[in-house]
């Protein structure tokens, strides 16, 4: 109200003129809108005409704002639900990286208990096979003995009865060799 409270209704002072809208002369009063003098009549219509501009400027404007107040009020509801369901999804989250730790825990156990199985079994296996080749290794010995001493003899009356020896034991060596075969056999070895 304050720009306002200069203006009565006795100001602007009148004066004695042609109304610039109705032409009259008569008593005017320059309109504080347009800075025409006019007549009390096309004030007044000027008026009338002014203020249903005016109120339909201010029904626009309050009509957009009561709009984009029900936008904003929406759209933080709209928010707050959403947050409430990336409260529900980040539980979800959480609770399923748990089970999936918990499964992936369980999972890395089993797995090195049965990697230490094999370890263990791998671990027995060796001096076992340590010992099968120290037999080997004596069965090498045994047929290079055999075979320098067939190779290097001349006699063969003493060749012919260590030919007889050998076609006797070596059914017992191949037997012998063939188990301590089975026993190294690396088909047996896959995992």
């Amino acid at each position: 109200r304050e720009p306002y409270s200069v203006i009565t209704d006795q100001s602007p002072p009148t004066i004695q003129a042609q109304c610039a809208q109705c032409k009259q002369a008569t008593e005017l009063r320059t309109c504080l809108h347009c800075d025409k003098a006019l007549c009390a009549d096309c004030r007044t219509k000027h008026h009338l005409s002014q203020k249903k501009e005016v109120d339909e400027s201010l029904r626009k404007s309050m009509t957009t704002v009561n709009d984009l107040i029900n936008l904003g009020q929406a759209l933080n509801i709209s928010r707050n639900t959403r947050i409430e369901t990336y409260k529900v999804m980040k539980t979800k989250v959480s609770t399923h990286s748990q089970d999936l730790i918990h499964s992936i825990q369980e999972e890395e156990q089993r797995y090195q208990k049965q990697i230490d199985e094999h370890i263990q079994s791998e671990t027995s296996k060796i001096p076992i096979t340590e010992q099968e080749v120290q037999h080997l290794q004596k069965h090498k010995a045994a047929i290079s003995q055999v075979t320098d001493t067939y190779e290097h003899e001349n006699n063969q009356m003493i060749l012919t009865k260590m030919h007889k020896d050998y076609m006797n034991m070596t059914p017992v060596w191949t037997a012998k060799i063939e188990s301590e075969a089975g026993r190294l056999n690396p088909k047996r070895e896959e995992v």
